[in-house]
């Protein structure tokens, strides 16, 4: 097994703060001198300094916490000795508890540093004279721990970056591709280097200004949340796992209707809420689903959830079943999903014109990984059989249908099409048989060795 020790001159040009720094290379000339009591006593100081050094940077962005701590420091005068030895015991407490800048795990190991400093700055009295004097390869972890855990770690910001990040969010100059979203927030302005409880507020926030604000939701201002929600997963799978069970559906469960629609267009964003809800939730979507107007129903984009649950599609159906033709074929359009498969199948079949069959089956190429052998025969099929105007088939003569087919072909290879070859041979011949243009599907049957084309 190969072991690789930290390069302490290259830990020491990592290290943030000027007064730390000079700190811990004292601590670093020491220990390669071999005078191991002086390496940790300025090890110790290098983390004191380091800490009061956060704190003052903390409390100019604002920090509350940082800033009590700061007047507290401040009331510390020079002769006030108690003062500051009161400061420095309880100094790791403070930077694990009130500023969040290192762990319980960080503050235990370094505390052994704390308990070793005393040892090696004080007389033990033993009754031999012999004083402690630490190993050399503990001297050194001291030194890296001191580094790794705080000296070259940024201070992290609380309760006071949560309003600039909540008005970035809000703000136009927010990014609408969620990759650059996740790149800014997570710089060191905005999630950076934030404590844990920033994660859990603004995933808070958010979700009661969804559904806690009657204001409007604009379609930007939901992508900007829910871009911000998935950054958040990312940095902080578990702060977004504890709070999404504990607060997600209390935050919910009273909203009035406007507001609880939202819902959908949350789960469009995060499918993977839905498992959070309760039967009371759910019951209230479907109702919702059944009664919702032809406008909402775009705006929350409910083809993300209608085919979870049976009953989902039910309610879906119900009231697409209700609408006229045009506002059908908007919903067709626009809320691709399983649960509409069948329609617009029967939507393109049924086409009565040239034109209208080359529009249905742009729609009907949107809905290919619906597709399953059932679909697929019902499609093809219905393709020979069309004589929806005067006798005449408005499908197979229609400008561009070629097209259509031959991208329906390539589409459904990647579908739940089990007999995708078959199928396709036995249509091809039956299309050649009317005398209809094979050329476009014959060139993708032969490119895939499914017939060959005699010259």
């Amino acid at each position: 097994m190969e072991y690789q020790l930290t390069d302490l001159d290259e830990l020491l040009s990592g290290v943030k703060n000027l007064h730390s720094k000079g700190y811990l290379k004292e601590a670093i000339v020491s220990y390669r001198a071999g005078a191991y009591r002086a390496a940790v006593t300025s090890t110790w100081i290098a983390i004191c300094v380091d800490v009061i050094q956060k704190i003052l940077e903390l409390a100019n962005t604002g920090d509350p916490e940082a800033i009590k701590l700061k007047s507290q420091l401040d009331n510390i005068n020079s002769n006030n000795v108690a003062g500051m030895l009161s400061f420095e015991k309880d100094i790791l407490k403070v930077a694990q508890e009130d500023l969040e800048i290192i762990s319980l795990i960080e503050r235990t190991q370094l505390e052994r540093i704390q308990f070793d400093r005393n040892i090696c700055a004080h007389p033990t009295f033993s009754p031999d004279g012999v004083q402690f004097v630490p190993k050399s390869e503990l001297v050194r972890a001291y030194i890296v721990m001191a580094g790794n855990y705080l000296l070259c770690v940024s201070p992290v910001n609380g309760k006071a970056i949560l309003d600039i990040i909540y008005t970035f969010i809000n703000s136009n100059s927010f990014p609408d591709d969620e990759n650059k979203a996740f790149n800014t927030l997570n710089s060191e302005r905005y999630l950076g280097r934030v404590k844990s409880s920033v994660f859990r507020n603004l995933f808070i926030m958010i979700f009661k200004r969804i559904f806690r604000d009657d204001k409007v939701v604009s379609e930007a201002l939901m992508r900007n949340m829910m871009y911000s929600i998935s950054t958040i997963e990312r940095l902080n799978h578990n702060i977004y796992k504890d709070v999404s069970k504990e607060k997600f559906i209390p935050l919910i469960a009273d909203a009035v209707d406007d507001n609880f629609e939202r819902l959908f267009r949350v789960l469009y964003y995060k499918p993977e809420l839905w498992q959070l809800a309760d039967d009371a939730i759910k019951n209230r979507l479907e109702q919702l689903l059944k009664n919702m107007n032809v406008n909402s129903l775009l705006e929350n984009k409910v083809n993300a959830i209608v085919d979870l649950t049976s009953d989902m599609t039910s309610s879906f159906l119900y009231n697409i079943n209700r609408l006229d033709f045009n506002n059908k074929k908007l919903i067709y359009k626009a809320l691709p999903c399983k649960a509409l498969a069948l329609n617009v199948v029967d939507l393109f079949i049924e086409s009565s014109s040239f034109n209208e069959a080359f529009n249905n089956g742009l729609i009907l190429l949107e809905y290919s990984q619906y597709f399953t052998d059932e679909l697929l025969n019902k499609t093809l099929n219905g393709t020979l059989d069309n004589s929806a105007f005067a006798g005449i088939n408005q499908i197979i003569w229609a400008t561009g249908i070629d097209d259509i087919l031959s991208n329906l072909y390539n589409k459904t290879k990647k579908s739940n099409v089990s007999n995708h070859s078959s199928i396709w041979i036995k249509f091809r011949g039956e299309l050649e048989e009317k005398g209809a243009n094979t050329t476009k599907i014959d060139q993708l049957m032969t490119d895939d060795g499914l017939i060959t084309i005699s010259e």
